[in-house]
């Protein structure tokens, strides 16, 4: 910190400016935005009547360490010169902002990740896919339960890194480093969960709009690798240990907005049944139509018939004479054969299996 302080003294119009407001603007603002995000979702969800998963979890855990991130980085906007004149504020910054910040930040951004990861384990069937997802999965939670020990004790004894002169043998590891190249890991995994989904979604035997719309879907679900990229040219751009409180803002502010893009990005996957009810609120019932369409040709024309004569609140079998019967049970017998060669031979979407064809259509956009 020593090197951070000038030479000569600094005028007061030096120290009395400041730039925290910028950081906590951003900070205001994700926090509005977060949990929006997290009630659509919610909404989303509910909307489609989809079972819970790990994934119904993982969200709001990662809201409220997305929040609590948010909430440390504020503190910080003012030069250092201004910052050493008092003892208890330099204490404050660094337990804030180089231990606790970076532990929740590793932790928001991971929560969201595996999040996202959870959808894909839902619609991938072969084991290849799924054994990728786990590894990328692992990478993640390693990454982030590296960083916790790592930010902890990252000076030795850990009080050298806010007062060096209480421990003169004490030293601390290459911050700047940790900060620049512990940001890698993400960048690699948002590399792997952009490239994982494609090779399923263009072997689909479906039209090419579906194909587009799933691609589309999957890359604002890696949108967070943007953010990755920004924050670590950041990192590199501007030095964490020159100046230490006025450059942080800069660099805390990327910490704040890639772990609410990634927050975000695993909302929106989960987005299309709610933006379909909005766009065009009958296609829910659409939906169920055609589903209870697909039963009642299952059953034959004949129970199809009698059940829309039970909802326009007419007796069948008060208007139907037996011969009528006979003719409608052979009708409805060979229907029945005929449907039953149909759904065979229609090809199935991502999986063979019913929840599995319902989790790749929540993500139809």
């Amino acid at each position: 910190m020593a090197s951070s302080l000038s030479l000569s003294e600094p005028s007061q119009d030096y120290l009395d400016q400041y730039i925290g407001y910028r950081l906590v603007n951003v900070g205001i603002a994700f926090m509005v935005l977060e949990p929006i995000f997290v009630a659509l979702r919610l909404c989303s969800r509910r909307t489609q009547k989809a079972p819970q998963d790990w994934d119904d979890y993982l969200v709001p855990l990662a809201l409220v360490f997305c929040i609590l991130n948010s909430i440390l980085a504020f503190g910080v906007g003012r030069h250092m010169e201004f910052v050493i004149q008092y003892p208890e504020k330099i204490a404050y910054w660094y337990k804030s902002s180089l231990i606790a910040l970076p532990i929740m930040y590793a932790i928001a951004v991971s929560l969201p990740k595996c999040a996202i990861l959870v959808v894909y384990l839902r619609i991938f069937v072969d084991k290849a896919s799924r054994w990728c997802t786990y590894l990328v999965m692992v990478v993640i939670v390693s990454n982030a339960t590296a960083t916790i020990p790592a930010c902890i004790w990252k000076c030795h004894p850990i009080s050298h890194g806010w007062n060096p002169a209480a421990s003169p043998n004490g030293w601390c590891d290459n911050i700047e480093a940790l900060f620049r190249y512990g940001t890698l890991a993400n960048i690699i995994t948002d590399v792997a969960m952009l490239i994982l989904p494609m090779p399923l979604i263009w072997k689909l035997r479906t039209n090419r709009a579906t194909k587009v719309g799933l691609t589309v879907t999957f890359v604002i679900g890696s949108v967070g690798l943007i953010t990755s990229i920004l924050r670590l040219v950041a990192f590199f751009d501007t030095s964490a240990l020159a100046d230490e409180t006025w450059n942080a803002v800069i660099l805390i502010t990327w910490c704040v907005v890639e772990p609410g893009t990634y927050l975000f990005a695993s909302c929106f996957i989960a987005f299309h049944p709610l933006i379909a009810y909005i766009v065009h609120p009958t296609r829910l019932l659409n939906t169920f139509t055609r589903s209870h369409k697909t039963v009642s040709r299952n059953n034959g024309n004949g129970r199809s018939r009698s059940c829309m004569e039970l909802q326009t609140g007419k007796d069948s079998r008060n208007t139907s004479s037996a011969s009528d019967m006979k003719d409608n049970f052979l009708s409805a017998t060979s229907n029945a054969k005929t449907a039953g060669r149909t759904e065979r031979s229609e090809p199935t979407l991502l999986a063979p299996t019913l929840p599995q064809k319902i989790y790749a259509n929540e993500l139809l956009v």
